[in-house]
This record gives C-alpha cells, sequence and structure tokens, in this order.
C-alpha cells in the first residue's frame, strides 16, 4: 500500500503480506511526491492504523520516505505487528512537522533492523515508541544493505543492529534526534549492540563523523523504562542513558 497523500484516514484490522517487485518493496509506504501545485499540497494529516499486520515484505514492514512531506505530517500505528520480510520500521529523510507514534504492537524476525531511521532532523516532528516489543530481528548473518550504495547503509564497522540510526551522508551532523522509546522492550541473545548509530565519512566531516564514535551524547534518543530480556554487546549502547 503507497499513500501518497491522505488526510483523516483509517486503516483497520488489515494485512499487509509479500511485497515485492518495485522499490521500495514496503508493506505501507508514507510517500509524498513533489507538488507541483501549491494550491493542492501532498500530505499525511492524521493517518491512523490499526490493528494491522506486516508479514514478510521484501522492503520494510511500514516506511516511509518524507522528503517531500508537507506539515504537518500526523500518522499513528496502534497495536501493528511486524514479522519477517528485511526490516520493520524504516523511515528517511525525515524534516516535517508533527508526529510519527507507534503504540503497542510489535516487530520480530526481520533480516536486518527492527527500527530504522535515517536523515531524523532534530527539529522534525518526533518519532515515538510506546509500549513496543522490538523482539530478536535482524537475524540474518550478513546484514543486506538498502539501495544500490553500499558505503551508505553498511558502512566498515557497523553491524546488523536491532535499532539504528543513520547519520545519512554527514549531512545532519549534531541534529538528528527526537526518537523516544517508552516502555518498550528490545529482546535479543546475540553479542551485539541493541542500538547502533551509523554515519559515514564525508568530505564535509572527514574525521568527526564515524559508526562507534557518536555518542547519545549527540543525539536525541530518549529511554524511559525500557526493558531487554537480554542485551549482549558494548556497555555503552546496552544501557539505557
Amino acid at each position: 500500500m503507497s499513500v501518497i497523500s491522505a488526510a483523516d484516514m483509517l486503516v483497520l484490522n488489515t494485512t499487509f503480506s509479500n511485497t515485492n517487485g518495485t522499490s521500495p518493496q514496503h508493506g505501507v509506504d508514507l510517500e509524498p511526491d513533489s507538488s507541483t501545485d501549491p494550491s493542492n499540497p501532498l500530505r499525511l494529516e492524521n493517518l491512523t492504523f490499526r490493528d494491522c499486520r506486516a508479514i514478510n515484505n521484501s522492503g520494510a514492514g511500514f516506511g516511509g520516505y518524507l522528503l517531500h512531506a508537507v506539515s504537518p505530517v500526523t500518522v499513528r500505528f496502534e497495536n501493528c505487528s511486524i514479522s519477517g520480510g528485511h526490516s520493520g520500521w524504516w523511515f528517511s529523510t525525515v524534516s516535517a512537522k508533527g508526529a510519527i507514534t507507534v503504540s503497542g504492537g510489535s516487530v520480530e524476525g526481520t533480516a536486518t533492523h527492527g527500527v530504522a531511521l535515517l536523515d531524523k532532523l532534530l527539529g522534525a516532528l518526533p518519532v515515538t515508541f510506546e509500549g513496543h516489543r522490538i523482539s530478536h530481528v535482524a537475524i540474518a548473518e550478513n546484514k543486506t544493505c538498502v539501495g544500490s550504495n553500499p558505503q551508505k547503509y553498511c558502512p566498515p564497522g557497523s553491524s546488523n543492529a536491532p535499532v539504528a540510526l543513520y547519520y545519512r551522508d554527514g549531512q545532519t551532523k549534531f541534529s538528528e534526534g527526537g526518537v523516544h522509546f517508552t516502555g518498550c522492550s528490545v529482546i535479543d541473545d546475540r553479542p551485539r549492540p541493541w542500538l547502533e548509530l551509523i554515519g559515514v565519512p564525508t568530505p564535509k566531516y572527514p574525521r568527526e563523523l564515524g559508526w562507534w564514535d557518536v555518542g547519545l551524547a549527540d543525539v536525541d534518543v530518549r529511554f524511559e523504562r525500557l526493558g531487554r530480556a537480554k542485551c549482549a554487546g558494548a556497555a555503552a549502547f546496552c544501557q539505557p542513558s
């Protein structure tokens, strides 16, 4: 399902499965095109997905490319689940105002990240996960890159972590964030960090930006009552702060 422009939309008890073919191959893709009519801008306003399921999609279960989204973007996912497929939640180039909220539900058994955010500007709409269960995701032995440029998405040293925040191209240094996890669980049994901050050095930021030298102090990622059944790996990324 591709949503280019909609307002006051409610999707109930729907399954999105086995999407394959035209990129990005998400179960649900929120992706406004660039509008040439200023009197009729494309928008994503007051959208709700309730009790929906995304199963074994070749892209993400639920995702979106929001470069052309007109403020405010207001989207809620209530008790929605993702199982299998390439990845779970995947939102890219988030610069609009508004809010994206994932309340309840779960993601499990994805090949790569259960949650991935790319170019999530700090001043843009917050992305909030409330009471969400991230269980045994990123199960592929070797991370499968998304897109045509592996350097962007799989820089040397990056891992297949359950949750990932990408500084794509280093264009948003020190302005990423606005990602909140409240009452969530990350369940993992592999010796790795459950959260990874991934960036690619560029001529503009040749040394400051890397995939392991970016601390949580540089981004706004908040954790409240975050539970986990098991978390192995780098202590700085295992312990919520």
